[in-house]
């Protein structure tokens, strides 16, 4: 199996949108989408993000699990073993108050 993680890090503000996309050969390339609201903080950001990964149809279906912890979203890829390729998983933010730190990909046994 492998896990990424991320942060989520800065000062949330309204309407801004975080996407985090997933490419891997035996997934294509998939994109999960959350729009801030007032009231979020940094921790309600990366539960939506989390939320939102979750909610993608073709990752689901792979098994694909995301949870949220503070604010460090980590997504589990039981489909994956240490042979395999490493997914690709890219995160961007429409404004820079808040940003999504770059995944750290690990392999676990």
């Amino acid at each position: 199996m492998m896990i990424a993680t991320f942060s989520v890090v800065g000062t949330p503000a309204a309407s801004h949108t975080h996407t985090i996309t997933i490419t891997h050969p035996s997934i294509g390339s998939r994109s999960a989408n959350y729009i801030t609201v007032g009231a979020d903080t940094l921790n309600s950001i990366a539960t939506a993000c989390a939320a939102a990964i979750n909610g993608e149809s073709v990752l689901g279906a792979k098994g694909v699990a995301a949870t949220a912890n503070g604010a460090v979203v980590t997504i589990k890829f039981p489909f994956l073993g240490a042979s395999d390729p490493r997914p690709t998983i890219t995160t961007s933010t429409v404004y820079l108050s808040v940003s999504l730190t770059t995944p750290t990909i690990t392999v676990v046994n």
